[in-house]
């Protein structure tokens, strides 16, 4: 199988982002301006935590203020696009069509900032991913890979650098489509494999993203459900898990807390390569960045940003702003690795 960009880019960076300091650990934040003025942001709020990053932020720089557009998460690239917040703070990453017409509205380039590590279990909070199987499945781990080749179909491109590429395209011969292509054998080697995971949303777009290059194209075997306000009637959560317990070719993603309870449904340890480590979501993996299906909480900018916009960036990524997370006590601050990452968007 030939790895996708996306997923050949996560792989690479792998290794940086599981640079893991306490945040009281991490560089300290260094005022290089006296910034001053409005910044606009639209959102989520983050069950309080942009409020505490701002309060904190004004004590250092009593020049600047903020105003605040609570909302959902999908709303946060669209009020930037409309001109009426300069930020857009999300626990999910924004969709692609989003961030081209961003794009497209002026000069100025889209950047996606992390600046935390989504909750182990909080809902409503980016919550981590699991893949889950039927308990008889004999399956007993799986590189992101793997995951790419289940989930996904053929395409033609996808999505990157805000354009329709085809640099993310996709062949049919890569799929995996019975369980024997996964190394099961006997009774498994020929049977088809049965996906199921969660509709649109923040978890979907994330495994979008992943997995089929921002095309949406599925494996057609896919079948999608969500909690009440996503869906409604047998497209329900509680529907999927019943569902995959009935179903021993499943495989699935949702959150953990959606399957607690569950028993004829495990969980698989994954990695992002065959030299592993394959590893379940807990709070030690999520914390040091090193299981794949660990999700971030976003901030939107347009670059080159202004002083006030920038500061408070390098505010939130120090060691200052990362202790304010860690505090909150729902997020994971960003490793060190991560941090430079991000840095390196904007500055």
């Amino acid at each position: 199988m030939i790895a996708r960009p996306f997923t050949a880019f996560v792989v690479a960076i792998a290794a940086t982002l599981a640079t893991n300091l306490p945040a009281d650990q991490l560089p300290r934040y260094v005022k290089k301006t006296n910034a001053r003025g409005t910044i606009r942001i639209c959102g989520d709020m983050q069950g309080g935590l942009l409020k505490l990053l701002e309060d904190a932020f004004v004590k250092i720089h009593p020049n600047v203020r903020f105003s605040e557009i609570p909302g959902a998460s999908q709303l946060a690239v669209p009020a930037m696009v409309l001109g009426v917040a300069d930020l857009g703070i999300a626990g999910a990453p924004a969709e692609p069509a989003q961030l081209y017409l961003l794009d497209k509205v002026g000069p100025a380039r889209p950047v996606e900032i992390s600046i935390a590590g989504g909750s182990f279990d909080v809902r409503g909070r980016s919550a981590v991913l699991t893949i889950y199987v039927h308990r008889t499945n004999p399956l007993d781990k799986l590189t992101v890979r793997q995951l790419e080749g289940i989930f996904a179909e053929a395409r033609n491109a996808g999505w990157k650098d805000n354009l329709w590429n085809d640099a993310q395209a996709r062949g049919a011969e890569e799929n995996i489509r019975t369980w024997g292509q996964l190394g099961l054998t006997g009774e498994w080697a020929n049977r088809e494999i049965h996906t199921y995971g969660l509709s649109w949303g923040g978890g979907n777009i994330f495994m979008s993203r992943l997995l089929t290059g921002d095309s949406g194209k599925w494996n057609p075997t896919f079948r999608s459900y969500n909690i009440e306000g996503f869906a409604s009637g047998k497209a329900l959560m509680p529907q999927m898990m019943a569902d995959m317990s009935a179903d021993p070719s499943c495989i699935g993603f949702t959150l953990m807390i959606f399957a607690a309870g569950h028993n004829d449904v495990k969980p698989v340890p994954l990695a992002w390569n065959e030299q592993g480590p394959y590893l379940l979501p807990s709070r030690e993996t999520l914390a040091n960045r090193t299981y794949p299906l660990n999700r971030d909480i976003f901030i939107y900018a347009c670059v080159p940003l202004d002083r006030a916009k920038s500061e408070f960036l390098r505010f939130i990524l120090s060691a200052e702003g990362q202790k304010i997370v860690a505090d909150h006590g729902i997020f994971n601050p960003l490793t060190a690795g991560a941090i430079q990452e991000q840095l390196r968007k904007f500055e």
